[in-house]
């Protein structure tokens, strides 16, 4: 069972995801991974659908900002909840 869930908030965030997915996953094995995208206009959500289809995606369908998006814990069952941000405004 999971020891920690990573709630991650992405708003255009693809080539920060690229980087930073790989190194979370290695040093975090077997944990909880939640992205709760902020309605992104890049192809975030196509890249986390196909190459991480084991992330619990979250989509809005209108940027809520910070607060409402680190809602991603809702569906996480682990006590134990770290969350990241990766925005890049344009």
């Amino acid at each position: 069972m999971p020891q920690v869930s990573v709630v991650i908030l992405n708003y255009n965030g693809r080539p920060h995801l690229e980087r930073f997915l790989p190194m979370l996953i290695a040093h975090t094995q077997g944990s909880d991974i939640v992205v709760a995208d902020n309605n992104s206009t890049d192809d975030s959500v196509l890249f986390l659908q196909q190459e991480y289809p084991s992330i619990h995606l979250v989509q809005f369908s209108t940027n809520h900002g910070f607060a409402v998006g680190t809602t991603g814990y809702s569906i996480s069952w682990i006590p134990i909840i770290l969350y990241c941000s990766i925005l890049i405004l344009k």
